[in-house]
Formats: structure tokens, C-alpha cells, sequence
């Protein structure tokens, strides 16, 4: 999985000042680990910045990874790194920190001069994660997980199983639900793909489906404000099943 910077921080990453610093954040879903990582990195540094007292300092949840020193024949040149990170590191929220040491005279320096810069190349720069999905405990406590996870980054999507027949009181729900999870996912944007019987096997990337127990959740979770627990729902959840289902059993849901 590529993840370039650009859909992690916006469109533009400049280090700016003598001790310039940008901070991106990578969250690691409930149900995924992190099993091999690499860093690509692409920086074109400041031609008036002084080589060897300057330098990058690259850091993953403050372990500092790499000091790229910027030597005379970088001077104003990009700059490209491949940095491989330690999957151990990873933990549910990450942070990449990128930071400019830079100096432009050996007298008196403004921390804050102009010609203290370093320009990060959003698309160029990003994360190389390879990924190994986990089992996740098939409990509704743990809604809106998995359908939305805060810690992922791109695009919400929420395949929902109907049924064939759904009723205006399920349709409803489902409205009500498409609505919530995509307030939840805010600028990442989401979507709702609706299933009348079962997933088709073009959505084995998304395995998890919206069926009869979450569709109860949603109700509950709407007209209490709590998340839902399965002690606490009563009639409402013993009339649909009380755990979740996988997408593969998602069927005349």
C-alpha cells in the first residue's frame, strides 16, 4: 500500500527556518499490522543553505530514523531517499516528523531568514506499508469500527446488504447511517455502495458489510447516543443476530 504524502498532509509540505519542522500524521487501522514499512522521501533544499552544518533529521514517533547531511553538490539539487522503518514502531497513531537543521552564514543567523527552506515533494514523498489484516473480536461494542476507523486515511467504504425486501423502517436506518459515517469521515469522503441479497466478489477489499445486527446498532446508537452493547440493547438486538458479519455471510441479511 502507497501512501504519498499528499493525501496524508495537503497539497503543499515546506520546511521553513532554522529549525524548521512539519509533523503528518499516519493512523494504523484496528485490524490491520504493520509488517513491512519503507519511507520515500523527495526534498529540494534551499541552494543558500550551508553545506555540512546543515542538515534533515528524519523521526517516526520521535525515534529518530535518518540525518541526511546536505553537502555542497546538494546545494538548491532534490534530494531522494529510501528509508526503510522498523514495522515495530507502528502503533495505532503515528507521527512522521521531517525537520530542516539549516544554517546560511557562520556569523549572527536569523532563525526565521528567508533563505532557511526545504521544499518536500508531497507526491514523491509518502509511506510504503506492506500490510497484514487481524481478526478483529465480532462485537458491535466496537462500533463504527470496522465500517469507520478515525486511524485510516483515503476514502470511506460502507458496502450495505438490504435484503430483498427491505422495509421503509430499514431503508430508513440506512439512510440515517450513510449520513452519520459520512459526517464521520468528513474531507476523506465516502460511499455506499447497496447490495439486495450479498457482496460480489469485486468487494473483497472492503470485508465488512452493513446487514441486520449493525442496521439494530445504528438504531440504537441514533436514539441513545451511546455505543452500542449488546446487554443493554435487549429486544432490539434479539431480533437480529448480535455480532457482526463478515461480508462472505452477508446474505438475505
Amino acid at each position: 500500500m502507497n501512501l504519498p504524502l499528499r493525501q496524508l498532509a495537503g497539497n503543499q509540505l515546506a520546511l521553513k527556518g532554522a529549525h524548521g519542522e512539519q509533523r503528518i500524521h499516519l493512523g494504523v487501522r484496528l485490524d490491520e499490522m504493520v509488517v513491512r514499512a519503507h519511507l520515500n522521501l523527495a526534498v529540494t533544499p534551499s541552494p543558500a543553505l550551508l553545506p555540512n552544518l546543515s542538515h534533515l533529521q528524519v523521526r517516526l514517533n520521535d525515534k529518530l530514523l535518518s540525518v541526511i547531511p546536505l553537502r555542497a553538490d546538494h546545494a538548491g539539487e532534490r534530494i531522494e531517499r529510501r528509508i526503510e522503518l522498523d514495522p515495530r514502531l507502528f502503533v495505532d497513531d503515528n507521527w512522521l516528523s521531517l525537520r530542516l537543521v539549516g544554517h546560511y552564514t557562520l556569523a549572527c543567523e536569523d532563525p526565521l531568514h528567508s533563505s532557511l527552506w526545504a521544499d518536500v515533494d508531497v507526491d514523491a514523498t509518502g509511506f510504503e506499508l506492506t500490510i497484514r489484516p487481524l481478526a478483529l473480536e465480532d462485537e458491535l461494542a466496537l462500533f463504527p469500527a470496522p465500517w469507520f476507523d478515525r486511524r485510516s486515511a483515503g476514502r470511506v467504504e460502507v458496502p450495505m446488504v438490504l435484503g430483498l425486501q427491505p422495509s421503509q423502517e430499514r431503508l430508513s436506518t440506512a439512510s440515517i447511517m450513510a449520513s452519520w459515517l459520512g459526517s464521520l469521515a468528513g474531507e476523506r469522503g465516502a460511499s455506499f455502495p447497496v447490495r439486495r441479497d450479498r457482496l460480489t466478489s469485486n468487494t473483497s477489499m472492503t470485508p465488512w458489510a452493513i446487514t441486520s445486527a449493525t442496521f439494530a446498532c445504528a438504531k440504537w446508537h441514533a436514539a441513545s447516543g451511546s455505543p452500542c452493547d449488546t446487554r443493554q440493547m435487549g429486544a432490539t438486538t434479539r431480533q437480529a443476530p448480535s455480532r457482526l458479519s463478515r461480508a462472505s455471510a452477508a446474505t438475505n441479511s
